[in-house]
């Protein structure tokens, strides 16, 4: 099972007064924080690593709302300079390593929305460190942030030989609008 949900938990061990300062800030002016790949954003969500690119963790009510409590994931993450312009976006991954059991069947349920603001499709993939992935795709045409339209999704999936096994949710999207899920869970259904 994984034990971090609902993306609530946010490690501030790291981060000095100030950085939680810009942080708290741009949360609640923009509605998300940027988090990018690089060395100094690792396990900044708990559980979590981004593994590609960047992400953003939202703060639901502010330009979305989120399927559970007050965060979720944009895997299209994006940068913007102090003058408010996009300098990075791009399709972001992220990834959680699971304790599992070869020969048994897992299912990873997820909430899956998209960035309403584009006006485009939002693509996602799943996959896990064995080579097994599915793609998925959300409307967002009507879509606002009283009405995300949260889809609850499914996968099935088996694990190779060893005892971990990555799972991992990428975004397919370039540009600054993509997938956003929420509420991550999996199950052992099985052998």
């Amino acid at each position: 099972m994984v034990p971090n949900c609902s993306f609530e938990v946010y490690n501030y061990t790291t981060e000095s007064q100030k950085d939680r300062d810009i942080m708290n800030e741009q949360l609640q002016e923009k509605g998300y924080y940027n988090l990018s790949a690089n060395s100094t954003q690792q396990g900044k969500i708990l559980y979590w690593q981004i593994t590609a690119n960047n992400i953003d963790w939202l703060l639901s009510g502010v330009v979305i709302t989120c399927s559970l409590g007050d965060h979720c994931i944009e895997l299209t993450g994006q940068n913007t300079n102090d003058a408010g312009q996009v300098v990075k976006s791009g399709m972001g991954s992220i990834t959680y390593t699971l304790t599992t059991l070869p020969k048994r069947r897992y299912v990873v349920r997820f909430d899956l929305a998209g960035n309403f603001k584009c006006g485009t499709p939002a693509h996602l993939r799943v996959s896990t460190a064995s080579d097994k992935y599915k793609d998925f795709t959300f409307d967002t045409a009507g879509k606002s942030i009283n009405n995300m339209g949260w889809v609850r999704t499914s996968w099935e999936f088996k694990p190779g030989q060893s005892n971990y096994t990555n799972l991992t949710f990428s975004s397919l999207d370039e540009g600054t609008c993509g997938p956003i899920i929420d509420n991550v869970v999996v199950v052992d259904v099985g052998p």
